[in-house]
């Protein structure tokens, strides 16, 4: 066989297995925010909790983190936006293993999650709330209180950064009880399962006032500042991407710094009852700084 037919036959070769299904060359390959402009649609994780990404009583997904994400993917030319509830626990590895495209769930942008993924900048920040039975029958006003009473008993969400706050003021594991959803908090503390918890103060600002008067809970007030090392802790909330997906991180982050501060984002999520103690986020920070504290 001379070279000459070899090489026509690779070619032949070459050309046929580029047109099977499923072949992509290096040339064509796409981007996950190519694929994403094309197909006019992302799906982003979330975990359900009001405010901040639920079903309302139409079954429409909204929230503050969903119609923020809603507003951005469109200014970045992917017009449709669709939800996979997920726990909390599994947000990132079901990110990492491409069951879905991006995380907007209100997640706080952590050195430690940083590590994992690759954080837009944050449009939002705030403190946290601890929530405690009408009364505050065992006088708490921070972390610390719940940690010096060894009778309290704390429910945590694993992953959150709430369970790493009671960790780190000396609350053992032992005495934290684990839940799945922001709601089975609100409903163990209810029903005496724990004697307190704490969640973002907008989550449990929301939730009480669902609950009414009537509900047999409060949040903790006054409440002490968190600090650790020196530091205030507050929640800067940002989407994740994925580590590769820079072209999309990129574009999403552009988007983000165009829109924080700005009329449109103010009409957004005023209607949560996030107000200008909250957006835009007080101090400024960007995800590379965030991540790198």
């Amino acid at each position: 066989m001379s070279v000459k037919t070899t090489r026509r036959q690779f070619a032949a070769t070459a050309l046929g297995a580029a047109l099977l299904p499923g072949f992509v060359t290096k040339a064509s390959a796409e981007t996950t925010l190519e694929r994403l402009r094309r197909e006019g649609v992302v799906t982003i994780g979330y975990t359900s909790e009001v405010p901040w990404m639920y079903l309302d009583d139409t079954g429409r997904l909204t929230g503050i983190a969903i119609e923020e994400a809603r507003y951005l993917f469109k200014q970045i030319g992917i017009p449709e936006l669709k939800g996979v509830d997920t726990e909390w626990a599994s947000l990132i590895p079901s990110l990492q293993t491409a069951r879905i495209d991006g995380i907007t769930a209100g997640m706080a942008i952590l050195p430690k999650r940083c590590k994992a993924i690759n954080f837009a900048d944050p449009t939002l920040a705030m403190g946290s709330a601890i929530v405690v039975k009408e009364g505050n029958p065992f006088n708490i006003h921070s972390y610390q209180d719940a940690a010096d009473n060894t009778d309290i008993r704390v429910g945590v969400i694993p992953g959150g950064q709430e369970t790493t706050y009671f960790r780190v003021h000396g609350v053992s594991d032992d005495r934290m009880t684990k839940f799945t959803l922001p709601n089975d908090l609100f409903q163990a503390l209810i029903a005496g399962r724990i004697d307190t918890f704490a969640l973002t103060s907008i989550t449990v600002q929301e939730k009480i006032k669902q609950l009414g008067p009537d509900g047999g809970i409060e949040r903790a007030s006054p409440m002490e500042d968190v600090y650790i090392d020196g530091k205030l802790q507050k929640f800067y909330t940002g989407a994740g991407f994925r580590k590769e997906d820079t072209d999309l991180h990129e574009a999403y982050t552009a988007a983000v710094r165009a829109f924080v501060g700005t009329p449109e984002h103010m009409a957004i999520v005023e209607p949560f009852g996030i107000s200008s103690a909250e957006a835009p986020p007080n101090p400024p920070k960007t995800s590379a700084e965030l991540c790198a504290e």
